[in-house]
């Protein structure tokens, strides 16, 4: 019951704090750029800030997330007041919650994973997105682009949490001192 409500008041908060963006958004892009932010990563903010706050429809194109913590492009099939049920682009229909869907928005010089030929999934930059086609022209990061349809791309996950953002850290350490002893001392306490 507490984590309800804590998370109806997070919800609460969050409609408190609404912007109306569509008058006040040259000022807001100023004075983000006066703070050392770049323009098109605030742009791209508000863009999604403004896509969440619209409700989601039926055949809406969007980011769901899947059983393994990704979240792969798909279509909105039907939305409940707690629930949005989608069909992935690449197969499988799934309910989620509406914090687990959100707008599918693609930008130059944004990060999305794709199975890259030869490699697997990688960490590849936007170049270019025709929506007309769902066709996306990718980059490496070195010298190669290579064209994916949306249907193959996914969100890179991101776990933010302070206990895997810990043990990163932790790890690190233990391998910098792995020759010393040391390190297999912390590890061994790690993995208690």
């Amino acid at each position: 019951m507490r984590l309800v409500l804590a998370r109806a008041e997070e919800l609460q908060k969050q409609s408190q704090e609404e912007v109306d963006f569509g008058r006040d958004l040259g000022e807001i892009v100023q004075a983000a750029e006066e703070a050392g932010l770049d323009r098109e990563a605030v742009l791209r903010a508000l863009q999604e800030r403004q896509a969440i706050q619209r409700p989601l429809k039926v055949d809406d194109l969007v980011f769901a997330r899947s059983a393994d913590g990704f979240s792969y492009p798909a279509r909105v099939r039907s939305v409940e007041p707690y629930s949005v049920t989608v069909k992935f682009l690449n197969g499988g229909e799934s309910t989620l919650q509406p914090e687990e869907v959100r707008r599918f928005s693609v930008t130059p010089g944004m990060t999305l994973n794709v199975p890259w030929p030869h490699w697997g999934w990688w960490n590849a930059t936007v170049v270019s997105y025709d929506a007309e086609n769902g066709k996306l022209l990718m980059s490496d990061g070195w010298t190669n682009n290579q064209p994916f349809h949306i249907s193959d791309v996914r969100l890179p996950r991101t776990d933010t949490t302070w206990t895997r953002q810990a043990f990163t850290w932790a790890h690190m350490a233990a391998v910098g001192l792995a020759g010393t002893g040391l390190g297999m001392l912390v590890m061994k306490l790690l993995s208690r």
